[in-house]
């Protein structure tokens, strides 16, 4: 019984979401797409900066932003990456850099409408502070 328990043990932590290249799995497959997000009245540099402030909460390497597709659900991304045992604080990690670039508190109520990479970039694009 205890060596199931420590081989089950043993695969969660030994379970990677990063291949060898340092790419994340869950965006490996994807094409990189760079119009992929793009949103009708919010600039590509805008876009951008979107991305980039997620994937750095994420630890997403840069070359796989444009993996990244605006249905994309925040928590099915913070889910492929983490198990019980490992939680790198992502989405933490997330809420204080979107207040840093807004300068304000989000709101719980903010919070809980930034469900998809598009509901971040018009976010974003809604309340940042130039």
């Amino acid at each position: 019984m205890w060596e199931r328990l420590l081989n089950f043990i043993d695969n969660l932590r030994t379970r990677t979401v990063w291949d060898r290249h340092g790419k994340l799995r869950y965006l490996r497959e994807r094409e990189p797409n760079l119009g992929a997000c793009s949103i009708e009245g919010i600039s590509s540099e805008e876009t951008a900066r979107s991305l980039a402030l997620f994937c750095d909460a994420f630890d997403i390497p840069e070359s796989q932003s444009s993996c990244l597709r605006l249905t994309d659900h925040i928590r099915d991304i913070y889910d492929a990456m983490t198990t019980w045992l490992t939680d790198d604080l992502e989405l933490e990690r997330l809420l204080l850099n979107l207040q840093e670039q807004i300068k304000r508190p989000v709101t719980e109520e903010e919070q809980q409408k930034l469900q998809t990479i598009e509901d971040l970039i018009r976010f974003l694009h809604t309340n940042s502070v130039n």
